[in-house]
């Protein structure tokens, strides 16, 4: 995905709605961040916007292979809801 650096978020605000493409530049440009939606694909091209409902700061609990991990550091994460035009 080719984009500018003026177009890299460094943060998402609560309440904000951000376009599909916005997201998709944000999650790989951006270490330790996670994003939980409503939907399944961020499309590059989508003109879908998603609202940002919640921010935390939390450590991720997972499995792998049967194995319990932890991933620090803690990351921040953002719920965002597909915005209903």
């Amino acid at each position: 995905m080719v984009h500018y650096d003026n177009e890299v978020l460094k943060e998402l605000t609560l309440n904000k709605s951000y376009t599909e493409r916005e997201l998709r530049i944000f999650i790989v440009s951006n270490k330790n961040i996670c994003i939980i939606s409503d939907s399944s694909t961020f499309n590059d091209y989508g003109n879908r916007l998603f609202t940002v409902t919640d921010i935390s700061n939390s450590y991720i609990h997972n499995s792998k292979d049967g194995s319990f991990l932890i991933n620090p550091p803690k990351q921040v994460i953002y719920t965002v809801a597909l915005k209903l035009r």
